[in-house]
């Protein structure tokens, strides 16, 4: 799709995903793209998954906001919200 993903965050109860894409996709498109791919990705890696939250692994609901300007500041607030001291780069 030609998306570039530059900074991620995960929390206990949330993620975030700082990323460039092309206008011709809209960000709730995106979100249910993404959303979708990795639920199916984690249920086959670990089936206990599906037992653990039924049907649905992502709530139905997302913010999503966009950057023009100012990149330094969002990846800046990513990075502070790593959970775990280690998870840089993910």
């Amino acid at each position: 799709m030609g998306i570039k993903i530059i900074d991620m965050a995960v929390n206990v109860d949330h993620v975030h995903i700082f990323f460039q894409y092309p206008p011709k996709y809209s960000l709730s498109y995106i979100a249910k793209k993404i959303k979708g791919r990795s639920s199916r990705i984690l249920r086959q890696e670990f089936p206990h998954l599906k037992d653990w939250c039924g049907d649905h692994l992502w709530a139905p609901g997302c913010y999503h906001g966009s950057v023009g300007q100012g990149w330094e500041v969002v990846e800046k607030y990513i990075s502070s919200q790593n959970c775990a001291a280690g998870q840089e780069g993910l």
